[in-house]
């Protein structure tokens, strides 16, 4: 809920009020403060890295100090409040006060969920009593606002009522230019396939004559490549549900390999990790190729809801997309641990990279569910 996305926090409020309350008023909300409280002695040590969460956090309580008083609904002026402590919590950690932090965290979680379920009562009894007090009613000025120029007035508050324009400005500067790279690299598939299979050879062999090879190779940079432009052109493609499919598979799948390029001797911790993403990976296979014949579209720019035509070939490929994506209690959650806790040392930069990999294959898979079994159905 921090720079520069904190306006997804109230378009999240269309839910149940408790749902507000529970997910985006505590848990969700403050993930970010819980991670760098976690990794507190890793990131603290570098002044450049306690600046940039002091900037984050200092940029974030202006906007949100802002957007929340221009808010047109409770629920959307508590979320940007709520974001506003988060900038807060922020500042406290890179000034080096981690206890107060967490205390901070915990208070305001009470606080705010508090808020959040009482906030239809609250709006209640405001109506009632505008209906019945409204000549008496008085308004607040603020003074700090109505003392500065006129023309200073008029801009804060534009500003603060289109939220700072930071949606707009990911969406042209961020989401549209990744939106087109993805596209282009979605149009050599089967060049990367190539690729892929000849560095999953090369990873295997390596491992059956237990000579693991060094991250610093050739060998090592052209799997990292590879596994990075088969996860962009599984989010960037829409015109064929196999490829997709395909590409998230071959990607996690390669994610497992990396170990085999390690020196660490973590030998024995991959093969389940490759196993369980195999497994997953071949039973929506079948679950597509029930749902997909041979004369039917396969393109992602509908929806199919096969759910309701499909139900069994359904639920087996929601099965196989929480299995592949690593949903808790699948045996990919821990495997992806393992993994990526082999790459923590020397080679963290690949521990950075397999993150976003698996983040942007979790997404291309949950997008292909989403298209594939849900929508209205040919009776609406």
């Amino acid at each position: 809920a921090q720079f520069p996305i904190s306006f997804w926090l109230s378009r999240a409020m269309e839910g149940p009020t408790s749902s507000s309350a529970i997910f985006y008023g505590a848990l969700s909300l403050h993930a970010g403060v819980f991670l760098l409280l976690r990794t507190y002695d890793f990131w603290f040590l570098t002044w450049e890295t306690r600046l940039l969460v002091f900037v984050i956090g200092l940029i974030t309580v202006f906007i949100c100090g802002l957007a929340s008083q221009t808010q047109s609904n409770i629920k959307g002026r508590l979320a940007y409040a709520a974001s506003f402590h988060v900038g807060l919590q922020f500042i406290e950690l890179s000034l080096g006060f981690p206890n107060f932090a967490l205390a901070h965290v915990i208070g305001h979680m009470i606080v705010r969920c508090y808020q959040f379920l009482i906030s239809p009562a609250v709006v209640s009894y405001g109506l009632r009593v505008q209906n019945f007090a409204s000549s008496q009613k008085t308004h607040v000025r603020d003074r700090f606002f109505f003392a500065l120029p006129k023309r200073v007035q008029r801009s804060l508050y534009v500003f603060s009522f289109n939220e700072g324009y930071l949606e707009p400005l990911i969406h042209r500067f961020f989401l549209h230019p990744f939106a087109k790279l993805t596209i282009q690299i979605g149009q050599f598939g089967g060049f990367l396939f190539l690729l892929a299979f000849l560095f999953s050879s090369v990873s295997l062999l390596a491992a059956v004559l237990k000579q693991p090879l060094f991250f610093n190779s050739y060998v090592g940079w052209l799997g990292i490549t590879t596994m990075c432009l088969l996860s962009l052109a599984a989010f960037g493609q829409i015109k064929n549900v196999f490829q997709i499919w395909n590409s998230i598979g071959l990607g996690n799948f390669m994610m497992g390999l990396f170990v085999l390029f390690s020196t660490h001797g973590h030998f024995e911790a991959s093969p389940w990790f490759l196993i369980s993403i195999f497994f997953f990976w071949l039973l929506g296979f079948v679950a597509l190729k029930g749902m997909f014949f041979s004369d039917s579209p396969r393109s992602l720019e509908r929806f199919y809801a096969y759910s309701s035509t499909h139900p069994t070939f359904s639920h087996i490929l929601l099965l196989s997309f929480l299995g592949i994506s690593g949903f808790p209690l699948f045996p990919a959650f821990l495997g992806e641990d393992i993994v990526l806790h082999s790459l923590v040392g020397p080679f963290s930069h690949f521990a950075i990279l397999g993150v976003l990999v698996l983040m942007l294959n979790g997404i291309s898979a949950a997008r292909l569910y989403t298209r594939v079994c849900w929508g209205p159905t040919s009776s609406v």
